[in-house]
């Protein structure tokens, strides 16, 4: 996954410097999964298009640009493809050429192309009409700032039974879910215009 985002950022929003309270991989496995949550809240997925029913595309054993129906693509959301070829499935290999136009490379392997009687089926995330890349940015960073800040205060722990007595000190937490929250209803509300 391209991340939108890097340790640096997350850190110094997060308040820690210290790599012993948290590591850098750590950091970036928080922020591959403050990214997925903010891709599968508020971008448009497509799931298995048939890239032949798009016009314009051929699928001819030579050519390997071909276009999407929905556009812009989101580069940083995973993109990946499969095509069905002698009553078998295969992985292709889907790379995004101009994620405005929603062109995209489609191989077998980075360079072969698919088979003449193949038909090819991709799954990526559109983004919605009015979508802005800062603000999707800064709800990745509030959301790993969270999830670093609730692991080193020890909140992934608490159960059930101790969320009554230790209400009051969990809501005078920080503002970064909060904030998360503000840049995800402000992406989401594009959406229905999409």
């Amino acid at each position: 996954m391209k991340l939108i985002t890097d340790i640096t950022e997350v850190r110094l929003a997060a308040g820690v410097s210290d790599r012993q309270d948290i590591s850098d991989n750590e950091i970036q496995l928080v922020i591959e999964k403050a990214q997925t949550n903010a891709i599968n809240t508020c971008l448009l997925k497509h799931v298995r298009e048939d890239i032949s029913e798009t016009e314009g595309n051929k699928i001819d054993g030579e050519q390997t640009i071909f276009s999407l129906k929905y556009a812009p693509v989101n580069e940083y959301a995973d993109c990946y493809g499969v095509y069905y070829y002698n009553y078998n499935y295969y992985y292709c290999k889907v790379e995004i050429v101009d994620k405005y136009e929603g062109k995209v490379k489609i191989t077998k392997d980075g360079t072969n192309p698919i088979p003449v009687e193949a038909k090819i089926y991709v799954t990526y995330y559109s983004e919605p009409k009015n979508y802005d890349e800062n603000l999707f940015t800064e709800a990745i960073i509030y959301l790993s700032a969270y999830m670093i800040e609730s692991r080193l205060k020890g909140q992934e722990k608490i159960t059930i039974a101790d969320l009554e007595k230790n209400k009051m000190m969990i809501d005078k937490g920080s503002n970064f879910l909060k904030l998360y929250n503000e840049c995800i209803s402000k992406i989401k509300s594009s959406v229905r215009g999409t």
